[in-house]
């Protein structure tokens, strides 16, 4: 892949006015392709070009869009496809290039028996500081209000570039702290993932320590330098998640989002806290091919803390900042009710890589914890 620095408009430009790109399909958000003024700073870059514009209206990649997306694919025939915008808009581009060319989509997606193979190349441009989903080898896609997972190499953009100056003028306060707490999320589930390597810990550790040090001054003003070492925490979280994946946090997210209309990003903040703390409570049954207990005096010493409660502390005080509610009764006073249809759709392939057992009963007692 090829890595594009900050402000360097030159080389995006470059990738895009080559020869070979003549007809360029550009995939956003509907309102942040406007309310990130990507339109004026893109269609700048790629003047005396033939454009098509596609713009994504749900707030998660579904697959009534993803049948659109490819029906536009195949009909304007684009040479490169640039998707700019937030997590759900680069996988729905992700999942839509990889995948055109399957018929019966929706039986593969299910049964998970899909053969990957690119349309066209495809350049990733994130406008939240938040997701990794430009560097990831997974999207996400939602199947009749259930999560699934593309997985491959053949999903990973060939290009990516991080632009501080979309992320910035980004102004939906609920998108930006949702796609931090993301990512932010990511990095420390990828430190726990049973999948975990040395490779991945180190991206966490990268992603960590630049979340902790720009996230309020990111919050409070948005300048080109936060922006973009946000961009870049987000940027090292998704090469962690690309090795390891994601554990049970992530998991029992998927629900709140596709249910109850709840940003990722928040409903993975949901549970977060108490999750990481079962696990360390349950570190002598331990099933991860590393030392469990060493992972969590690696976590520690990144935040700056002393012990498990000092972490509690540390997560409680992150998502104060964010303004991240964590009560389910004030999110939406529906979900208290609605339990159970939480714990029949978590995601049972992220639960596998938790570090530790975690049944449905630890899930719902967590749960009536924060209603």
């Amino acid at each position: 892949m090829e890595y594009i620095n900050k402000s360097n408009f030159d080389k995006i430009t470059k990738v895009l006015l080559n020869k070979k790109y003549e007809k360029i399909l550009i995939v956003s958000g509907a309102k942040s392709y406007y309310s990130t003024k990507s339109d004026k700073i893109i269609k700048n870059l790629i003047k005396k070009k033939q454009i098509e514009l596609f713009l994504k209206k749900s707030k998660i990649p579904e697959y009534y869009e993803l049948k659109k997306l490819i029906k536009h694919i195949i009909r304007y025939k684009p040479d490169i496809i640039l998707s700019c915008g937030g997590g759900a808009v680069l996988d729905l581009s992700k999942v839509a290039n990889s995948l055109a060319f399957e018929k019966n989509i929706k039986k593969k997606i299910k049964s998970n028996n899909y053969k990957l193979k690119n349309y066209c190349d495809l350049f990733a441009i994130p406008t939240t500081a938040g997701t990794g989903a430009e560097v990831t080898t997974n999207a996400v896609i939602y199947v009749d209000n259930i999560k699934y997972s593309i997985e491959g190499e053949l999903i990973k953009p060939k290009y990516m570039a991080l632009m501080p100056e979309l992320v910035i003028l980004n102004q939906r306060r609920d998108i930006i702290s949702s796609s931090a707490f993301d990512s932010f999320a990511q990095s420390i589930e990828s430190m726990f993932s049973k999948r975990s390597t040395k490779q991945s810990l180190n991206y966490s550790k990268k992603s960590i320590l630049l979340f902790m040090k720009n996230y309020k001054k990111f919050i409070k003003s948005k300048s080109l330098e936060s922006g973009y070492r946000m961009s870049l925490s987000s940027y090292y979280s998704g090469k962690a998640i690309s090795i390891s994946k994601t554990i049970a946090p992530h998991a029992v997210s998927y629900p709140f989002t596709s249910y109850f209309n709840i940003n990722h990003g928040h409903a993975v903040s949901l549970t977060f806290d108490s999750i990481i703390e079962h696990n360390y409570k349950n570190i002598k049954h331990s099933t991860a091919p590393y030392n469990l207990k060493r992972r969590y005096k690696i976590l520690f010493r990144l935040l700056k803390i002393k012990n498990i409660e000092g972490f509690i502390s540390k997560i409680l005080s992150i998502k104060k900042d964010l303004a991240l509610e964590n009560k389910l009764s004030k999110i939406n006073n529906k979900i208290p009710k609605k339990l159970n249809l939480i714990l029949k759709n978590i995601n049972n392939q992220r639960l596998k890589n938790n570090p530790t057992k975690i049944s449905k009963k630890d899930i719902y007692q967590i749960l009536k914890n924060i209603i």
